[in-house]
């Protein structure tokens, strides 16, 4: 990284204006795929040239998010695509260094961006986190967490946790703090304040399948799958602070 070259294929190109997420394969350094505004895009070639794989343009809102099956012999790839126009959907190409169809996995109504995470030590086991298109107090907040053992398969997916859950912690993922507990902490009044159309990342422990870190505005961890989360980080605490983020 101590030099740098601009790839003429990307300058000047609408379809890399924005690039969500940008993944190399573990089995050819010189194919790429990202995730871009208009879709999902793979080189052959370093990036010399590019060719659109899925084609997520207006109004899908692009695609935000790529995730590799741990171990796989193949270009075993995972996509989020979709934002705020339409509800997002996850897809799977289990040899995407192929032209074979990308396959439709999930999508629910409400769902707005999303990010996937798969569990190193249990390849089968995948997570996605999304956040709500839903018009009202959960705009941009939690929608849900899901989770298939299947590798994705289609009605293979459970929902963990949603922001109907009535433990208040889990519905605050993706939600400002300092606003959403001001009623328990300071006697003001709690403010639903949530970025989940950018802030939002998930990862999952390397050895423990059920251990499971999700990042919006602070951070989260869950021991059991996701069904219960807890506050391990607060950004709006000052630098110096054990738990400021």
């Amino acid at each position: 990284g101590e030099s740098w070259t601009a790839l003429a294929t990307t300058r000047d190109n609408p379809a890399f204006f924005f690039v969500n997420d940008l993944v190399i394969s573990p089995h050819d350094s010189n194919r790429l795929y990202a995730a871009t505004s208009l879709g999902l895009y793979r080189s052959r070639d370093g990036g010399e040239s590019w060719q659109q794989v899925l084609d997520r343009t207006t109004p899908h809102d692009g695609c935000s998010d790529l995730e590799w099956r741990p171990g796989a012999e193949t270009d075993y790839l995972y996509a989020a695509c979709g934002r705020r126009s339409t509800p997002a959907t996850i897809f799977r190409q289990k040899a995407a260094e192929g032209d074979g169809e990308w396959e439709a996995l999930l999508s629910e109504a409400n769902m707005g961006r999303s990010v996937i995470a798969v569990a190193p030590s249990q390849p089968d086991m995948v997570y996605v986190l999304t956040s709500s298109n839903e018009t009202g107090v959960w705009r941009d907040g939690l929608y849900a967490v899901f989770r298939s053992t299947a590798a994705g398969d289609k009605d293979s997916w459970e929902k963990r946790v949603t922001n109907q859950s009535p433990v208040r912690m889990n519905t605050a993922l993706l939600t400002n703090q300092s606003g959403f507990f001001s009623d328990i902490c300071s006697g003001g009044t709690q403010r639903v304040l949530s970025q989940g159309w950018y802030d939002i990342a998930l990862t999952v422990d390397p050895v423990n399948p059920e251990r499971v870190w999700a990042g919006g505005i602070d951070l989260f961890r869950s021991d059991d799958g996701g069904a219960n989360w807890g506050l391990v980080s607060d950004w709006f605490f000052s630098p110096g602070d054990p738990t400021y983020v």
